[in-house]
């Protein structure tokens, strides 16, 4: 507040460690465990999260269908409680079982390695892991485990196309990129700072 600062967009890795600063958290942010929108007003910190609104818009025509989130980190607790809230038959699977078991315990979901994708055969694929992110340029999924009825949400923003979305397109799946949901969350986080309620065209054309 010496600074004159409002409001801040908090990013990976501070989403967490921001909430001690918090006074008051919303309900998304208190449940997820992360805040990404912070509003200084009245001497006092006001803490938000969008992302998960950014996760759940893109999917809300697909309510009640079988996920499966890929990893068990802030990402993935985003997305659990997206999903959670369109109703979606959830597990979450990471590499480090514990871990998952863990997330799925906080939202009551189903959970596994990845090694148990191939028998659950979602509707719907969220990767919230950084697989694709540079330098890890791979993909989470191989190509083989694809299917065109399989609508997948690559959370990786950067680079746009990601290994896992290009292999979504080639097996002609239904495929949500990661600037989707950055656009989405950035324009609830606008709605925030400013009561604004931008229109989401406007929002995807600043964003580019």
């Amino acid at each position: 507040q010496e600074i004159g600062i409002r409001g801040l967009s908090v990013t990976i890795p501070f989403k967490q460690e921001i909430l001690q600063y918090i006074d008051h958290r919303d309900e998304h942010s208190q449940a997820i465990g992360a805040c990404n929108t912070a509003l200084f007003c009245g001497g006092e910190w006001y803490g938000y999260n969008t992302d998960w609104v950014g996760i759940r818009d893109p999917l809300s025509s697909l309510s009640g269908s079988t996920a499966v989130i890929l990893g068990a980190g802030g990402a993935a607790a985003s997305a659990a409680y997206a999903l959670r809230s369109l109703d979606m038959e959830i597990t979450i699977l990471n590499r480090t079982v514990e871990r998952a078991a863990a997330l799925a315990g906080r939202f009551g979901c189903s959970h596994g390695t990845l090694k148990d994708f191939d028998r659950i055969k979602p509707a719907v694929v969220v990767n919230a892991t950084p697989v694709g992110m540079e330098p890890d340029t791979g993909s989470p999924l191989a190509k083989f485990q694809l299917s065109p009825s399989m609508t997948v949400f690559d959370l990786v923003y950067t680079p746009p196309e990601t290994p896992l979305v290009k292999a979504a397109r080639s097996m002609r799946c239904t495929v949500i990129p990661g600037k989707e949901m950055f656009i989405r969350q950035a324009r609830a986080q606008f709605r925030q700072f400013t009561g604004i309620d931008a229109p989401l065209e406007m929002v995807r054309e600043i964003v580019g």
